[in-house]
């Protein structure tokens, strides 16, 4: 029985988007500060999983990023610096291609 709790809860947790949480090497790494970085993933998890799973990071190149936030500014209600900030978080972890 526990068994089979914990292999359903690794699996749940495999469904899961990467939302990592960015440390000071991420933050160096991309020469943006901490604080973005963490402000822009709070806003992505707490704006857009509302209406959609939270986005990871990978699901779209850095340069598609910016876009894809665009696109839905209006309907999140985001203001441009919200916007700002989760777009550098979203590049800042995504594929640099």
């Amino acid at each position: 029985m526990i068994r089979a709790a914990a292999l359903l809860t690794l699996v749940a947790a495999c469904g899961r988007p990467w939302v990592p949480v960015a440390t000071e090497a991420d933050a160096a790494r991309t020469n943006t500060a901490l604080g973005d970085l963490q402000r822009g993933r709070e806003l992505l998890i707490g704006n857009c999983s509302g209406c959609h799973l939270t986005p990871s990071p990978r699901d779209h190149r850095a340069a598609d990023w910016p876009n894809e936030v665009a696109e839905m500014r209006e309907r999140s209600k985001l203001t441009a610096d919200e916007v700002a900030l989760i777009t550098q978080y979203l590049t800042a972890f995504a594929d640099q291609r």
